[in-house]
């Protein structure tokens, strides 16, 4: 009699066991990331624009990311944007980042960081990545870069064709250097920029 009670107490004990490992799981924040993230957040999630619908002081975007569809809340006020309100479209490629909220379908995000990477299948806008390899050419560079949204580019940079803005004060274009681009996407054995506008962020 004692050793059926002991079973029955030990096969309770590890039934609340499992009810709450399986509980503590559930409450766990999730993360949907394009390069890294904390939990709660999405990080450079890159996707494609469904719908728009204007808001109060920006708007929602529906945003389709691998397979799966996100409200996408872009506050004139509170998000950080690179690229024109006007390139928020229907089918443009954007990378979001910001604040994930749970139990809203479609799933549901603040925007604080939205890069706008246009709308046509052979262009780019602000097209962020670090220059990994870097080739002298005529009038200019060609470089490769590792980008943001997990895409290795490599880039034309011209000094008669593009537009170079440089902030702070070395004005250089070296491996580790951090570039926004835009121009015109070619396929050269890969994704290729002809970049008609570069802006060079300080190496850190």
């Amino acid at each position: 009699m004692k050793r059926t009670t002991l079973i029955i107490a030990v096969s309770m004990v590890v039934c609340l066991l499992a009810l709450g490992a399986i509980y503590a799981a559930a409450q766990q924040p999730e993360t949907v990331s394009g390069g890294g993230g904390k939990p709660g957040h999405v990080e450079d999630m890159v996707g494609t624009v469904v719908d728009t619908e204007a808001g109060t002081d920006g708007m929602n975007a529906t945003v389709e990311s691998a397979g799966e569809l996100f409200s996408v809340t872009i506050s004139g006020i509170h998000v950080e944007l690179f690229g024109r309100w006007d390139d928020i479209v229907e089918g443009a490629r954007v990378q979001v980042s910001g604040e994930l909220i749970d139990g809203m379908e479609p799933t549901w995000v603040v925007a604080d960081r939205v890069i706008v990477h246009g709308s046509e299948p052979d262009e780019v806008l602000n097209l962020r990545g670090t220059v990994t390899e870097i080739e002298p050419g005529t009038d200019g560079v060609t470089a490769m870069l590792a980008g943001s949204d997990g895409t290795t580019y490599s880039a034309t940079i011209s000094g008669v064709c593009t537009e170079i803005v440089y902030i702070g004060d070395e004005e250089t274009i070296e491996v580790g250097t951090r570039l926004w681009l835009s121009g015109e996407l070619v396929d050269l054995d890969g994704p290729h920029v002809v970049a008609d506008r570069v802006v060079v962020d300080p190496i850190e």
